[in-house]
């Protein structure tokens, strides 16, 4: 549910063919202690979509920074993004937990990137069913399953909603 509503916040631009001239999206995932793997469709287009919201509305050289309530969250997919795209997917890889919530740069601070790819190995995934389990990040970027534009990819993630 939360995955398809905020996709959808981002599809006006899409279909209008603009760029919001974001430079950083912070997004601060949370999850229930008990984290299960998701089917491989559901997260191939939930990762598609991010990958098209990187790629097509944010500025140029603006990134996405992921941050999350458990560090057992780094094991699904999507957060693996920050190795395959590194241009465009960066982690925070502070532990939150439940009672404290990631701030951001004040408007008078220069953003600052740092690619987790050169700070920490990437997470075998151990909650990873779909594409994003192949180890070979060439191979990965070439596959089609992850080059969805954000309507098509917010169309899938509808569908797996309805067959549950």
């Amino acid at each position: 549910d939360d995955a398809e509503s905020f996709f959808r916040a981002f599809l006006t631009w899409e279909v209008q063919g603009r760029q919001l001239g974001l430079k950083r999206l912070a997004v601060h995932a949370v999850a229930p202690d008990s984290l299960c793997k998701p089917k491989p469709e559901l997260e191939n287009v939930v990762c598609a979509a991010w990958r098209s919201i990187a790629k097509t509305l944010l500025a140029p050289a603006g990134f996405i920074i992921f941050s999350f309530s458990h560090r057992r969250q780094l094991q699904l997919a999507f957060p693996q993004l920050a190795w395959l795209e590194p241009q465009y997917f960066s982690l925070d890889l502070t532990e939150y937990g439940p009672d404290r919530m990631p701030g951001s740069t004040p408007v008078e601070e220069p953003l600052s990137y740092h690619a987790v790819a050169d700070l920490v190995r990437r997470p075998r995934g151990a909650l990873v069913t779909g594409c994003m389990v192949k180890e070979d990040l060439e191979q990965l970027r070439k596959d089609p399953l992850l080059d969805l534009a954000l309507s098509d990819a917010f169309e899938a993630v509808s569908r797996c909603k309805q067959e549950g």
